[in-house]
């Protein structure tokens, strides 16, 4: 059994609703005002659940998360579409929220699928939506079947029942090709009125030589450190199931705890110093000496020969309708591949919202224990329109310690 993506027509940084809708992948807020801590909230289980017979719905539970507040579980003992109060939650223009759906499988809670989205609005509005594009379902042993599949067959699905890795293939540690970047100084950011605040101001910055992997971490370097305890399983997302080449495919779905895990197993297994990038590193070897829009010039109408984002038809089309094996596309100047687009890739930088105080020396600009709850993504990802994939656009995003979306990646740096 398959599960079907459901694919928005638009990035999520374009989707804005002003309605209540509760339907299908979608689902909606209503906040009783501006002062309120309680939102009451129409839950539709995603279009996998609904249309499999595996559901028992007494069995049935989903977990909500709005932004970084803790997770409320609710219960469901007859239908898959209920009326629930979030409570405790103050509810702002810019809100992350996830849904995990799960199902109790022999005493053991198993995930059935998990839907992510940005809720648009403001409290004071009563009312707004938040659009979730995906619906995928876990892979918890890694074995190319669903769990939903599982379920339905009555096999344990989780890791503990299943011996074999992610990548399906045997696979040999070795170090992973890096690319000398040269000290150098650059600005970074932009003074550009028509961008978001957070790229600037702009500001220059020097930095010492280091070194900067030619390609993102991928499924089989995930599936190496699975199979020699040093990682957990990650979920593979359905259009990777049953691809041949799905183990050259970037990495995603890894949380900010996961990717650590791997650092500290590759780290002691190489006796290596592997750390992720810093922002200002990121953008600098994105940049590779360039002083254009992207790396590549200012136009983004050759967009898919460097990178893979979301398919356009009024701009081109790469090829790949989600993730691509690193290394599909040219390089930018440097030699680096995927700079841009296929997995968004997580730096090393705590959040702050804008550059005023950041380090001129290049280094990871980190923070208080507040600021350090979220972190900064760059280089896009493959549902990003190729607009997006300026080289001074950045995300600050919440470092979950239990979910990660299906295109947030990383790749490794050193000294």
């Amino acid at each position: 059994m398959r599960m079907r993506h459901v694919r928005s027509n638009l990035p999520l940084s374009r989707i804005i609703n002003t309605g209540t809708i509760a339907i299908g992948m979608f689902l909606g807020i209503t906040s009783c005002s501006s002062s309120s801590t309680t939102s009451s909230l129409p839950l539709t289980a995603p279009e996998s659940l609904r249309n499999t017979n595996a559901i028992e719905y007494s069995e049935i539970f989903a977990e909500v998360i709005v932004n970084n507040n803790p997770p409320q579980t609710f219960s469901f003992t007859a239908d898959l579409a209920r009326q629930v109060n979030i409570t405790g939650v103050q509810l702002d223009a810019n809100n992350d929220v996830s849904i995990v759906w799960y199902q109790t499988f022999e005493g053991t809670p198993v995930e059935l699928a998990r839907q992510e989205g940005r809720f648009f609005g403001d409290s004071s509005t009563r009312t707004a939506a938040i659009d979730f594009p995906y619906d995928y379902s876990a892979d918890s042993d890694a074995d190319g079947q669903t769990n939903i599949t599982e379920v339905i067959g009555g096999t344990c699905p989780l890791p503990s029942c299943s011996t074999d890795n992610q990548s399906g293939t045997e696979q040999t540690l070795t170090a992973p090709e890096m690319v000398a970047i040269p000290a150098g100084s650059f600005l970074m950011g932009t003074d550009d009125p028509a961008a978001p605040a957070n790229e600037g101001p702009q500001h220059r910055v020097t930095l010492s030589a280091f070194k900067l992997a030619e390609a993102e971490v991928t499924w089989n370097d995930w599936a190496l450190c699975v199979s020699d305890g040093g990682c957990t399983p990650v979920t593979e997302p359905d259009w990777l199931i049953d691809i041949p080449d799905k183990g050259q495919h970037a990495l995603g779905g890894v949380t900010w705890d996961q990717i650590q895990d791997y650092l500290d197993w590759i780290n002691t297994t190489l006796s290596a110093n592997y750390r992720l990038p810093s922002e200002a590193e990121f953008e600098y070897a994105l940049r590779a000496g360039t002083t254009t829009t992207f790396f590549f010039g200012d136009e983004d109408t050759n967009f898919c020969d460097f990178a893979n984002g979301y398919n356009d038809d009024t701009t081109c089309q790469d090829g790949y309708p989600r993730s691509s094996p690193v290394k599909s596309f040219s390089p930018n100047p440097f030699g680096l591949y995927d700079m841009n687009g296929n997995a968004g890739e997580w730096t090393a930088d705590c959040k702050h919202d804008n550059y005023i105080g950041a380090p001129a020396n290049g280094e990871a600009w980190l923070g208080s224990e507040t600021e350090c709850k979220e972190g900064v993504m760059r280089g896009g990802n493959h549902i990003f329109i190729y607009s997006d994939f300026r080289v001074t656009d950045r995300r600050l995003k919440t470092r979950h310690r239990d979910f990660a979306e299906v295109h947030e990646g990383f790749r490794l740096a050193s000294d």
